[in-house]
């Protein structure tokens, strides 16, 4: 939700043919009310850093789906997603998205280790 949200306001605002208001709860709402959950709950153990990977199958599992969705009838939700600009670009796109996933997965996996404002009131 964390990549989703910043994707979607910094890399590609305003773009897709969703509702405004669809598009605000998805990349707005949805990752704000996540990331206040991690940042201000603490009721969970310290995430092992052995299993950070288990934040790449899901999204890459998207990604090769809409990668197939762009060749076969050329829609994807995003721009920097079509096939039409080349292999090279597509390549480079996806392992940004890969290391900006590993980049937020860290960034979940360390805040599990703060207690946050429930944790600090006790």
């Amino acid at each position: 939700m964390l990549v989703v949200a910043v994707i979607y306001n910094v890399v590609v605002p305003g773009t897709g043919t969703a509702p405004p208001w669809v598009s605000a709860v998805l990349h707005v709402v949805f990752p704000l009310l996540v990331a206040a959950d991690w940042l201000l709950v603490g009721d969970r153990p310290a995430l092992p850093w052995r299993r950070l990977w288990l934040v790449l199958p899901y999204p890459l599992a998207w990604l090769v789906i809409v990668l197939v969705r762009g060749a076969t009838d050329g829609w994807v939700p995003y721009g920097f997603l079509l096939p039409s600009h080349g292999a090279a670009s597509l390549a480079l796109h996806v392992a940004c998205l890969v290391v900006v996933l590993l980049a937020a997965g860290a960034a979940v996996w360390g805040s599990s280790r703060l207690p946050g404002l429930r944790g600090l009131a006790r």
